[in-house]
């Protein structure tokens, strides 16, 4: 009996479970993946210059191609497309590194743009969302230079019957050739999101036609070393900065600039000497400028800023002229304002209690450009004032190590926490050859100035 109710029993699993396996189930829904989105071009977004070693953040669609949706079933999907970049005026003398969507895709020195940069990472984005694949086409912003053969062909022209974007420094983000003979065409941006992510570049830009020796600045020691992106793992180094004499230079004489000058216009000597003192100093900047944010002249008083330096017209030799202010040279060959030769107009002394004893300078981390500060302290200021603190906080955003940044808010602090006395000088013709950027020697019993 007890026997048969076992064999009873098994029997009845046994069958209960063959008819759940041939039972028929309902077939699972899968949502069908959408197409690949457009990407847009923003209106009114200038093509920047660049000086220096710069990220070059969201640069513009010019075009777009090969909008491809790989089905790879189960809802999910593979998006592919060729994307058409302009990066900024050119030339370029380097690629450094590819970011996409935050996250490094390519690291290295591309100096040609007759190469191109292949990018593979099967397993770039997290959560099973894919990777990147394709090749980056670039040309360089040459005078002269020609449309990519590749790129051309996906425009249907040819290299000599198409504009070749002479001036600008463009990247295509398109499929290998292996893929193109497979259909696999257009750049592969990933799994299951149907947007093309962020994309940037950093690029270096130095203009050596003037003065070569000179025009750049290594990158800091302390960002010198090769540098590894956390996410995925993609390794690079940074790019040297530019002299700011040379900038400026550029600036004025650029011939893609209106209202430019002749070389033959400018002080080429003091240009020389203060590109010489900001090179033994290892001032190095690098900015990114956008004509459409910022006018030039307003880019000029920028960078003049942040070198604490002047450029004016002399009227005795009719050339522009560069100076920087500098603690070198002799007081003993100043020339003389007195009563004897000179009245004072609209004497102003700030309060020793005003004057600022902490000076802060924020300057951009070029591995990410975000912004970080350097502080200086006058400790002897602090202490009288009763430990009291009184900051002032300059933002310069071309400065990339945390050394300029430093030597730069020790002068800052000598220049606004020095109490200096200001005023209006009417001389007599003993101030004819007097220039801006001249050290003068001012005496005056009334106003307790005694040498």
């Amino acid at each position: 009996m007890v026997v048969n109710f076992f064999i009873q029993l098994f029997i009845a699993i046994a069958v209960s479970a063959v008819a759940y396996l041939i039972a028929p189930r309902p077939r699972q829904q899968y949502v069908e993946a959408p197409a690949i989105k457009e990407p847009t071009s923003e209106a009114g977004l200038s093509v920047p210059y660049v000086y220096g070693t710069i990220t070059v953040r969201g640069p513009n669609v010019v075009d777009f191609f090969d909008k491809r949706r790989q089905d790879l079933g189960q809802g999910r999907a593979r998006y592919r497309m060729s994307v058409h970049y302009g990066i900024c005026m050119g030339p370029i003398q380097a690629v450094r590194r590819i970011r996409i969507g935050e996250r490094v895709a390519w690291g290295g020195e591309l100096t040609s743009d007759s190469g191109f940069l292949d990018i593979y990472h099967p397993e770039f984005w997290e959560e099973s969302n894919g990777g990147v694949a394709g090749r980056a086409l670039f040309r360089f912003g040459h005078g002269n230079q020609l449309q990519h053969a590749r790129v051309a062909a996906k425009y249907g022209e040819e290299p000599d019957t198409m504009p070749g974007y002479r001036g600008m420094a463009h990247v295509m983000f398109t499929d290998y050739p292996t893929q193109a003979e497979k259909n696999l065409l257009g750049f592969s941006w990933g799994d299951n999101s149907p947007v093309v992510p962020a994309v940037d570049i950093m690029v270096t830009s130095i203009p050596d036609g003037w003065y070569p020796e000179k025009a750049v600045i290594p990158v800091h020691e302390d960002l010198a070393g090769e540098q590894t992106d956390p996410e995925s793992e993609v390794t690079y180094k940074l790019g040297p900065n530019c002299n700011p004499a040379h900038v400026l230079y550029d600036l004025v004489t650029n011939p893609t600039l209106s209202n430019r000058l002749l070389p033959g216009e400018l002080d080429d000597a003091a240009f020389r000497r203060a590109a010489d003192i900001l090179f033994d100093e290892k001032f190095g900047v690098s900015f990114e400028w956008r004509p459409a944010d910022q006018t030039r002249r307003e880019f000029i008083a920028e960078v003049l800023r942040h070198i604490d330096g002047l450029m004016f017209l002399n009227v005795d030799t009719g050339l522009m002229e560069l100076r920087l202010v500098r603690g070198d040279y002799d007081l003993d060959e100043a020339p003389e304002f007195d009563e004897s030769n000179s009245t004072l107009a609209n004497p102003v002394r700030q309060p020793a209690s005003e004057l600022p004893n902490q000076v802060s300078v924020k300057w951009r981390n070029p591995i990410n450009e975000e912004a970080e500060a350097a502080t200086i302290q006058n400790l002897a200021s602090i202490i009288s004032a009763g430990n009291v603190l009184r900051d002032y906080t300059y933002d310069f955003v071309g400065i990339r190590d945390p050394e300029t940044a430093s030597n730069t808010a020790d002068r800052e602090l000598v220049a606004v926490g020095e109490g200096l006395f200001k005023c209006d000088i009417n001389a007599n013709r003993s101030a004819r050859g007097v220039v801006p950027g001249d050290v003068v020697l001012l005496t005056s019993e009334r106003e307790n100035l005694v040498r």
